[in-house]
């Protein structure tokens, strides 16, 4: 039988935010999952977006990957700067990171042709 969890969602937004710069990889990592939270899109563009894409370019591969492909199914994808898609993937070295940015540069590009932008 499942429990049903009570949590404050603005505890774990803040603890998200804060693990951005953190040192441990794990908890950058997580960042990438405010992505997912049950806010508003407005709300992840001006607070999520702007801790997210530096995550593009972690030093742990992992935290790129996780990064990209969660950027990559949510609805803030037209958000994402082409530049900053196209950059980080021309520089990364890693395949499994290599493959989200790929996934994240297509969805971009579809999302940037969709509304219209070249």
């Amino acid at each position: 039988m499942a429990r049903s969890v009570d949590y404050d969602p603005e505890a774990v937004i803040w603890l998200l935010k804060r693990a951005a710069t953190d040192r441990n990889k794990k908890a950058r990592r997580h960042t990438a999952y405010l992505l997912c939270l049950d806010v508003s899109d407005e709300r992840k563009r001006e607070e999520v977006l702007p801790l997210a894409l530096p995550l593009l370019s972690d030093a742990s591969s992992r935290v790129r990957s996780t990064t990209a492909w969660l950027l990559g199914i949510t609805g803030l994808v037209g958000d994402v700067p082409l530049v900053v898609a196209a950059k980080t993937l021309v520089e990364e070295t890693r395949s499994n990171a290599r493959q989200a940015k790929e996934f994240l540069l297509r969805r971009v590009i579809a999302a940037h042709e969709a509304d219209g932008e070249n």
